[in-house]
């Protein structure tokens, strides 16, 4: 690890080690504490998909040690602590019209949750093997450990959204085994209701498939996932709390809001095609993890298109296929339909 000032972190593991802990997308969950001489503590977690140097041909997915960045980590007195570390897209939870988390966005993109995290460039000294040593001066680690207070039981997450405007295609989303969403967490000093915001996240993959309803129309599709409620335990005192998803419960449920998103990036689909997107990363929902119920904000999700999580789009008349952030073979983050 190599720390500056400012509160930047750089931090590498060795690629073998993380490889043992890789779920079956290849994603690892990573947690990062910080701590100073007056024994203030910050935390934050945040995933990684973790290529191993048998299957990957790109330099710096087979480097010998696997390369983050964390910037303005602040460690700080707790409150202070959480405050600086939360996300600026922290909100109340405010479910949109009919109880649908994904929908009080509109047709608008709502700020995405803050990034954290990103890779270092090939020539850093991590990414060589050679890595990087803490400070000497380095006070010594507390013992900290995350320990499950209670189940906050199944909660309601938004998953896709397919829009059909003015017919002629249908859409349908398919959640497979090995499909991965990334989840936001919330954290607290106190643990106790409407003191968590929403920083850092956490991956979980799937180990069974959904299949959601093919849809005319527009609508967005919803899962559940357990939650649970940590406390971060340091030398027997709890310092700080988060709330997080443990596991995929299943399930399906489906809301068919009144507006499809702007969507600007458009081709021409003849009757009789179809598309299917099942790469690049997908939309991020800042509320679509409806837990305001248990903790007063919802948290944010985002499941990429994959093979495992794909959607397709059938035409039955010649339609324009639009993306809200570019091309449909691009990166669209999501797609819609138009006459």
């Amino acid at each position: 690890m190599d720390v500056d000032a400012r509160g930047h972190f750089a931090v590498a593991a060795p690629r073998d080690s993380l490889a043992q802990f890789r779920d079956s997308a290849g994603n690892v969950n990573l947690e990062l504490y910080a701590h100073d001489h007056a024994g203030n503590v910050a935390s934050l977690s945040f995933p990684l998909t973790v290529v191993s140097s048998a299957e990957g041909t790109a330099s710096a997915k087979t480097a010998a040690l696997v390369p983050v960045t964390t910037t303005d980590l602040t460690i700080a007195p707790p409150n202070a602590s959480v405050d600086a570390n939360s996300s600026t897209a922290s909100s109340p939870g405010t479910p949109g019209p009919d109880e649908d988390p994904a929908s009080g966005a509109g047709g608008t993109e709502p700020t995405e949750p803050k990034k954290w995290s990103a890779p270092i460039s090939e020539s850093s000294s991590f990414v060589d093997g050679s890595g990087a040593s803490a400070p000497s001066n380095a006070p010594q680690a507390p013992s900290c450990q995350w320990r499950l207070i209670s189940d906050l039981g199944y909660k309601t997450v938004w998953v896709g959204g397919t829009y059909v405007t003015n017919g002629g295609a249908k859409a349908d989303l398919v959640y497979g085994s090995g499909a991965s969403s990334t989840l936001g967490i919330g954290v607290s000093t106190s643990g106790s209701y409407g003191s968590f915001k929403a920083s850092g996240s956490t991956t979980v993959s799937s180990n069974s498939s959904v299949n959601f309803p093919a849809y005319t129309g527009l609508q967005h599709d919803y899962t559940q996932f357990d939650y649970g409620k940590y406390g971060l335990s340091c030398d027997g005192i709890y310092l700080n709390y988060k709330v997080q998803a443990r596991y995929w419960a299943g399930g399906a449920s489906v809301y068919h809001p009144s507006s499809a998103p702007t969507a600007n990036y458009c081709v021409s689909q003849v009757s009789g095609s179809s598309f299917t997107k099942s790469s690049s990363t997908a939309y991020t929902f800042s509320t679509g993890a409806d837990v305001s119920g248990a903790i007063g904000i919802d948290l944010s999700t985002r499941t990429g298109y994959t093979p495992a999580a794909k959607v397709t789009y059938s035409f039955t008349s010649t339609r324009r296929l639009c993306g809200t952030s570019g091309a449909p073979t691009a990166t669209p983050s999501r797609l819609v339909t138009k006459s």
